[in-house]
This record gives structure tokens, C-alpha cells and sequence, in this order.
């Protein structure tokens, strides 16, 4: 079987699929432009070992002022701490999601003399999530980047948002 190639239907062919692999270029706002000159020119962008990539958070000029979200952060983990007291399997859980998260660098130890000293610095609460009918994991450790600190900013909000670079599935598939 063959497909009929004239002059006419190859030149609609091609044009059809240029206009599919178009790049367009979309208007930027001035935070995508910054996000994507923060990834440009960011030195610790990295590829580790395992495939993965490692880069510096985008933040955003609120980041500068954090606020307070130390008192907070400490009473959710008091709260949670009971929590744990009363579920020894959950607490064992929970310590080594923790020890693995120091051991791979995600979160260092911290003494309350060291609170404080270093600015801006924001902390975020963290609270235990169980699914026991889960066949792979039943605890899942969820961070709250939205808890809002003594200034009204949380973390998701020092941020920047960076350009939309995939299309839309719904765009793919027409």
C-alpha cells in the first residue's frame, strides 16, 4: 500500500507537522523570567549519582523576611510527639523516615541554641499520614509548606513560580 505523494499533499503534510512541533514563544511574567535566570545561573544545579538533579529553591524576595515559624513548628511537633508516645510501631516508623532523611542530607539536627542564629531561616512542621491498606507505604511523612509563619508567609509562598514547560495533556491529545 502506498501512500500518495503529490507536490501538494506533501507540502500540507509537512506544514501540518511544523505547526505541531512549533516552539512558541510564550510571554513570560517577571517571576518566570527570574526563576529561569535563578536555574541558568545557579552554580549548585547538579546531577548526582543516582540520575537525579539537585538545585537551589527559587526563592522568592519574601524569603528574606521569613517571619517566625519556630514557636509553631515546635508545638505541631509536641502534638505530634504525644501522638507518637502512644503508638510505639508509629514511632519507630517515624524515627527512621527521620534518620534516613539526615542521612541523606535533607535535614540536619538542631539544638535550640542554634535557633535563631542563622537568618533567614524558616521551619516547617511535618506530621505523620497512615494507610494501612497500603501494599508499599503505610506511612507517608507530609511537610506543611503552607503553614503561614508570624509574617503571613509560608514557605510555598517565598517560592517563585517558573514557567509552564510542559502542554497541556488535553493539548496532546486532540
Amino acid at each position: 500500500m502506498s501512500f500518495p505523494f503529490c507536490t501538494d499533499s506533501l507540502h500540507h503534510i509537512m506544514e501540518w507537522f511544523w505547526s505541531i512541533e512549533e516552539m512558541t514563544n510564550k510571554i513570560l511574567t517577571k517571576e518566570e523570567k527570574a526563576c529561569e535566570k535563578h536555574f541558568e545561573l545557579n552554580t549548585c544545579t547538579r546531577r548526582l549519582e543516582t540520575g537525579r538533579y539537585k538545585v537551589r529553591l527559587p526563592l522568592s524576595d519574601s524569603a528574606d523576611k521569613p517571619g517566625d515559624s519556630y514557636d509553631t513548628a515546635k508545638a505541631k511537633f509536641l502534638s505530634l510527639e504525644q501522638r507518637l508516645l502512644k503508638q510505639s510501631q508509629l514511632k519507630k516508623d517515624y524515627s527512621d523516615f527521620l534518620e534516613e532523611y539526615v542521612q541523606l542530607g535533607h535535614m540536619k539536627p538542631l539544638c535550640e541554641a542554634d535557633v535563631g542564629k542563622e537568618s533567614p531561616r524558616f521551619y516547617m512542621s511535618h506530621h505523620a499520614v497512615l494507610k494501612e491498606t497500603s501494599s508499599t507505604t503505610k506511612l507517608r511523612v507530609v511537610f506543611n509548606g503552607s503553614e503561614k509563619s508570624s509574617n503571613g508567609v509560608s514557605r510555598n509562598d517565598s517560592l517563585m513560580t517558573g514557567p509552564k514547560v510542559q502542554d497541556d495533556l488535553f493539548d496532546i491529545v486532540q
